[in-house]
């Protein structure tokens, strides 16, 4: 029998272990509470197993004791008729010990009527159902709070009758009693304790995390390159400190872009506007011949196409900082994008020299296909080939597909002038232009252009080149999943 204490007590830890989330606390007071809680349904799990063992064993040595007196008991009741029943009570008061509220009854079997003579009292004591079980198995034990009793029926003798004994297991309540308030004792003591080293635990564990946000709370937009301290442990707390100064990293590196485009930006808008106002205000200065305003208007023309194809270039650069969810996706085949890219820069630009190169086809065109936005990825394509050609002053750009098993990668090879390899981890960045190009037209934005297009469609892009020997462009776009 399990206790009412215990079970209430075990009900109201399940209960709060459910509910912690609900209270205010800080983390290492939960960190504490949950230990403990842990803890507690080990100790009561334990105690509750330790009480039914003690309970089980008590009980049935109780119940050997009370067998051992109801054979004791028919023997005497057997050796009455020869040695008289005075004498057969003066041995059993000699040699057995009365237990507490021991009672014992001699039930006759009556022949005539062919049924056992139960007096009303033990009837109703024991229960006629009790009295049923032992004529149906020839023994029972019974229980009554703390009464226990055994009875057994004896039918292989000359006479048949019924020997039950009853008692009250005084010793064993008592034992069974002491051991339920030292287990309760010992597991508000153990809980205590337990929750004490669980606080102080929490506080040892939690100390690198209270450092980490008191760094973070000094970082201001003024002194972003504070770092938070690594630890030298590499755990979940060191983990955080090392995510975090990546993430300083990045928003550092993003400012820092974000500035350099401002001026940049403003730099390049301002060049062509300087030109044209100063254009207009020199040809309006006095009166011009044709041909003088021809000529001005053909260098106003001038600044304003460069003009417009910045601001368009600059267009494109922001329409890739919208919402992505907002940018409509279908499948289409790579190669036939790339042929379309190539016939519009040849009609461009007719001495332009692209070779796709298409090697070891797939015998289904599907293999060919990608999911994404096809305007979007034909801007990168083009960008990244266009470039090819300029750069390499119109000589051979290759093109070539390679399949993959989830993903399609274009290679772009050609044979320019290459990027010096100290300065190839900044041509993602808005308006950089390489030191060895500053003869080529351009405004640095098609490849951040193109490089935030890739990532945007979960791709990725990659340079390697030398000065003068060339550069390769690998552009990587997953298919479509086959169901």
């Amino acid at each position: 029998m399990i206790p009412k204490l215990f079970k209430l007590l075990l009900e109201w830890v399940i209960s709060y272990a459910v509910d912690l989330k609900k209270f205010k606390m800080t983390l290492k007071t939960r960190i504490a509470v949950t230990f403990s809680l842990i803890t507690a349904f080990i100790v009561i799990t334990l105690s509750i197993s330790i009480y039914w063992f003690s309970y089980t064993y008590n009980e049935i040595h109780f119940f050997d004791r009370l067998h051992e007196r109801v054979r004791i008991a028919s023997q005497y009741h057997i050796g009455e008729s020869q040695l008289g029943s005075k004498f057969i009570e003066e041995i059993r008061q000699q040699h057995l010990q009365l237990l507490p509220q021991e009672s014992e009854f001699i039930i006759s079997f009556d022949s005539e009527k062919n049924e056992f003579i139960i007096p009303d009292s033990v009837l109703e004591k024991f229960g006629e159902i009790y009295f049923q079980k032992i004529i149906d198995f020839k023994s029972a034990e019974f229980r009554n709070e703390d009464i226990l009793a055994y009875g057994k029926k004896y039918d292989d003798t000359s006479e048949k009758f019924l020997v039950i004994v009853s008692a009250y297991d005084q010793l064993g309540v008592e034992q069974m009693t002491d051991l339920r308030s030292k287990l309760v004792s010992l597991f508000i003591v153990y809980l205590i304790a337990v929750f004490i080293l669980g606080r102080i635990y929490a506080t040892q564990i939690l100390k690198p995390l209270k450092r980490i946000i008191q760094n973070v709370n000094q970082i201001r937009s003024n002194n972003l390159f504070v770092r938070l301290e690594e630890e030298k442990e590499h755990d979940e707390i060191g983990e955080i400190a090392l995510t975090f100064n990546r993430l300083l990293d990045r928003v550092e590196t993003t400012i820092e872009i974000q500035n350099n485009f401002i001026s940049n930006a403003s730099h390049e808008l301002k060049n062509p506007l300087t030109a044209i106002l100063g254009e207009l205000e020199i040809t309006l200065s006095k009166s011009r011949t044709a041909d003088e305003y021809r000529c001005s208007m053909e260098n106003i023309s001038r600044d304003a196409s460069r003009l417009h194809s910045l601001t368009l270039h600059l267009l494109r650069l922001a329409q890739t900082s919208f919402d992505e969810s907002t940018i409509t996706e279908q499948e289409f085949r790579i190669d036939e994008l790339l042929f379309d890219i190539k016939q519009d820069l040849e009609e461009s630009n007719p001495i332009n020299q692209i070779h796709i190169i298409l090697e070891n086809l797939p015998e289904n065109p599907d293999d060919f296909l990608i999911r994404g936005n096809e305007d979007l990825i034909k801007i990168a394509l083009t960008n990244i080939i266009e470039n090819g050609c300029k750069f390499s002053k119109n000589d051979i750009v290759t093109v070539h597909i390679e399949r993959n098993p989830k993903s399609i990668t274009v290679i772009v090879k050609d044979k320019g002038v290459g990027i010096p390899k100290d300065e190839l981890k900044n041509i993602y960045v808005p308006f950089f232009r390489a030191s060895n190009v500053r003869m080529f037209n351009g405004f640095g934005i098609g490849l951040p252009l193109t490089n935030k297009i890739i990532s945007m469609h979960l791709g990725e892009l990659h340079f390697s080149s030398e000065v003068n020997m060339g550069t390769t462009a690998r552009i990587t776009l997953i298919t479509p999943s086959k169901n």
